[in-house]
């Protein structure tokens, strides 16, 4: 008897085919925000290839801005896997794709999460208006485009730092964008103090160790004669008779008066070599360990650390398929009337071009397009190393420089960033801003911005001489949230114009979807053309009938 397999995992195979998604986006947006430049959904078992081309304009500013502007363009993929109500489990997306009940019995989970627009339509929410998406007041509309934008908002705020909050998959605000560190991208707030000097553990032959030092006094009233007490006795709490550990009692033994002390000679240490292999061992597992810290659960990180697959995980989260920072050129205009030929006004532009590729996906899921503007950062009141080079705590200015030999026996290699390095006005200069390499300090330098366009503070009036610079630094900066995103609204008063949005995008391109999606042939218009053909076919036909009659 033929064996045959009924328990196949296999799929029916399908003609594979493909479809477009054309894009075309025009939309007008503010500096500072993750601006949607695009929403293209897969389907499952897709794959896309395309191409996004994008010109960004800025709008008229007082003077040519003397720091940098820029336009970071990203593009996200976020698989349906990854949406909360799944919990990141395969057979629970595939259980609500069939319509079954879930898991815990609860009923079907639905595949497609929607939500009703409020007054005043999709409009309304700043998301979809920048988006373009347009719904009516009580429309029922698809929650994925929403919840996928704010999916990615939390994976790159867990990237970046423990201390940036997550959006709910519900928010519709314009989510802020990620500041570009390109002076301290090495600054951390904490650091992992066990696995940069390791731990080696000592090994104590005698668990037992004599406290010396110790004394109680004789009864009240019998003249306070004191008395030691043994080395390995404790104080009687009971009778009320000691004196307070640190009080004024006579030292005893061979310590200066009034120590309490340990005798470790009897007690003995030993460190093996076996000790200082874990230790290195240690570090070696926990450098490892990082490049796994974005995952939220320790058990996928306990999993991973002991080189097991974790299959489907990559699909429970973002992942980025493209990036591109572009900066904006910008050119000034004089006016022409006479009487006004002083004034001018600068705009500018940028242009991108982005590829996009996404493997082929069985859950499907949302492909995220954003834009983030941003002026580069300043810092032009850091405290320059040398400049500041000063005696301090009875050594020389110059032993706080580079010393190659202290510098490689130094056990700790990170240096403390206190306020006054970041900027010289903060008003509290010797508080921590954070921890670096050490010697980091020494592969940097402040921008020297001086003559008219010299700010000594950060809270300091704009006048047309700074309007040359878009300084968004704020008064005693720390590194908290701030450091990593922008907190809205980003001040504009470069512009002429500060209330209306500051910049305009024009996006086109094209992306080639291939996937399971069956087509239908090409539809002519209805002519009748089948019906004359008809008409002219022969219909006399031999029956049965008259085959038998001439047989």
């Amino acid at each position: 008897m033929k064996n045959v397999n009924r328990k196949s995992t296999s799929p029916v195979k399908y003609p594979r085919s493909r479809r477009n998604h054309p894009i075309m986006h025009l939309s007008s947006t503010k500096p500072g925000v993750a601006h949607p430049l695009a929403f293209i959904p897969i389907l499952r078992e897709d794959s896309l290839v395309g191409q996004i081309d994008a010109v960004v304009e800025m709008m008229e500013t007082k003077e040519l801005l003397m720091n940098d502007v820029t336009a970071r363009f990203t593009a996200w993929c976020v698989p349906t896997l990854a949406q909360e109500r799944f919990f990141g489990s395969r057979e629970e997306l595939d259980r609500s794709y069939m319509g079954e009940n879930s898991l815990d019995g609860s009923g079907v989970t639905p595949y497609v999460e929607n939500t009703v627009v409020g007054a005043g339509g999709a409009g309304n929410l700043p998301l979809y208006k920048a988006a373009g998406l347009h719904a009516k007041p009580g429309d029922v509309v698809n929650l994925a485009y929403c919840e996928s934008y704010n999916l990615v908002y939390n994976h790159r705020a867990t990237q970046a730092s423990k201390k940036l909050g997550h959006r709910t998959k519900w928010d519709g605000s314009l989510a802020p964008a990620f500041w570009h560190h390109r002076q301290f991208p090495h600054m951390v707030a904490d650091f992992d103090q066990a696995m940069i000097e390791g731990q080696v553990a000592l090994n104590i032959i005698n668990p037992i160790v004599d406290i010396k030092g110790l004394y109680q006094t004789a009864d009240v009233g019998t003249g306070g004669n004191v008395t030691p007490y043994a080395a390995s006795s404790g104080p009687d709490i009971a009778r009320d008779k000691v004196r307070p550990l640190f009080g004024p009692i006579t030292g005893y033994g061979p310590g200066p008066a009034g120590t309490v002390y340990a005798e470790m000679q009897d007690a003995g240490l030993s460190m093996s070599l076996a000790g200082l292999e874990e230790a290195r061992k240690l570090q070696a597992f926990a450098k490892l360990r990082q490049q796994f810290e974005g995952h939220d659960d320790d058990y996928i990180i306990d999993m991973l650390m002991q080189g097991l697959s974790v299959p489907d995980q990559h699909l429970k989260q973002p992942f980025q398929v493209a990036e591109q920072v572009v900066k904006f050129s910008q050119g000034k205009r004089y006016a022409t009337d006479s009487g006004n030929l002083d004034d001018s006004a600068t705009s500018g532009f940028a242009r991108a071009s982005m590829r996009l590729r996404v493997p082929r996906i069985n859950t499907g899921g949302v492909v995220v397009v954003l834009m983030e503007i941003v002026p580069v950062q300043l810092w032009e009141r850091q405290a320059d190393w040398f400049f500041h080079s000063r005696p301090e705590n009875g050594r020389a200015a110059h032993d706080f420089w580079p010393d190659a030999e202290r510098d490689t026996l130094d056990r700790q290699k990170v240096d403390v960033v206190y306020n006054r390095d970041i900027d010289v006005s903060h008003s509290d200069p010797t508080g921590y801003f954070a921890f670096e390499p050490m010697n980091a300090k020494y592969n940097r330098a402040p921008p020297m911005i001086g003559g008219k366009f010299y700010r000594p503070a950060a809270d300091t009036l704009t006048d047309d001489a700074r309007k040359r610079l878009w300084a968004v630094e704020g008064v005693d900066p720390t590194l908290t949230d701030s450091f990593f995103i922008v907190k809205l609204p980003l001040q504009v008063k470069p512009f002429l114009d500060e209330v209306n949005d500051q910049f305009e995008v024009a996006a086109r391109g094209n992306c080639v979807i291939d996937g399971n999606t069956q087509f239908g042939g090409l539809l002519i218009e209805q002519t009748g053309n089948y019906e004359k053909v008809a008409e002219q076919a022969p219909t006399d036909q031999i029956t049965q009938a008259e085959k038998d009659a001439n047989l």
